[in-house]
């Protein structure tokens, strides 16, 4: 089974966050890779397997970093809601 498919949520996050840091082009570029935050994980399985699943339920989850001047790694990221 492909894990895009299996953690489609949770890949949608690693996807989204390593653009707005790699990207020139995306739209946010300018808040986080061009503010020199950076994403660290290599692969999704390396970034699945610090985080681990989205909770339930899984749409009112993202990714936050803890310290928002801080990069996308280890000790820095947690899955949060908006509240």
């Amino acid at each position: 089974m492909n894990l895009q498919l299996t953690y489609k949520e949770e890949y949608s996050s690693f996807r989204h966050a390593r653009e707005r840091c790699n990207n020139p082009n995306h739209n946010y570029y300018f808040k986080y890779g061009g503010n020199n935050i950076k994403f660290l994980f290599d692969t999704f399985i390396e970034f699945l397997n610090y985080l681990g699943e989205k909770p339930e339920p899984k749409s009112e989850y993202s990714i936050e970093r803890k310290n928002n001047n801080g990069n996308y790694e280890k000790g820095n990221i947690k899955w949060a809601t908006r509240h």
